[in-house]
């Protein structure tokens, strides 16, 4: 930053290199979508999260031969192995 008489200025620079243009990062990239969740904490966040559409594993209920799940329409599933 400059100093300019009693406040900063801030300096900006811009190179554009051949075959690319100064539109705004959000006109030129495409929409990153986030990754699905299959995991939660507890049952309330594995519910919440399964909302979205996809089952999530609520690990606070896993043992060493069950996996519970918070399914979409905020029904738990567990699988017994």
């Amino acid at each position: 930053m400059r100093w300019t008489g009693g406040g900063l200025a801030p300096l900006m620079s811009v190179t554009l290199v051949e075959g690319t243009s100064a539109a705004s990062p959000q006109q030129s990239a495409p929409e990153k979508s986030k990754p699905a969740v299959t995991q939660a904490a507890d049952i309330a966040s594995a519910k919440v999260a399964a909302r979205s559409g996809k089952r999530v594993e609520a690990l606070s209920e896993r043992t060493e031969t069950s996996t519970t799940w918070a399914d979409k329409d905020g029904s738990l599933t567990t699988e017994l192995s």
